[in-house]
């Protein structure tokens, strides 16, 4: 059994913090006047020239994720997870991405 769990310190918070502000900042402009996302909307305009091209990579981003929760379906698959607990790490997979991929190899590996 390789039920889905959050992986341990400060990194996955980290991941989900950044994506959280980054995507409102980017695709919500209404959170825009939002302190901390007017922080983030400033740092990434100032990074990536404009709000299209926070918007660009914020997608991208997006985008890399559902690649990596193909992967860990395939992963899951291959190691047999039944399928509420798949669901579980493709859930953490959007999220956090390939933070939660180390983590289910690492589970596989602890449960051979």
């Amino acid at each position: 059994m390789v039920a889905p769990r959050w992986p341990k310190g400060p990194v996955p918070w980290i991941a989900l913090f950044g994506m959280a502000t980054g995507i409102a900042g980017a695709f919500f402009p209404a959170t825009r006047t939002w302190p901390v996302i007017q922080q983030i909307f400033a740092f990434g305009t100032t990074l990536f020239r404009s709000a299209f091209g926070l918007q660009v990579v914020m997608g991208g981003s997006v985008v890399a994720h559902l690649v990596e929760t193909a992967f860990t379906l395939r992963i899951c698959a291959k190691n047999k997870v039944s399928p509420g607990h798949t669901l579980g790490w493709i859930g953490y997979t959007v999220l956090i991405g390939y933070v939660a991929i180390h983590e289910l190899k690492r589970c596989l590996k602890q449960a051979k």
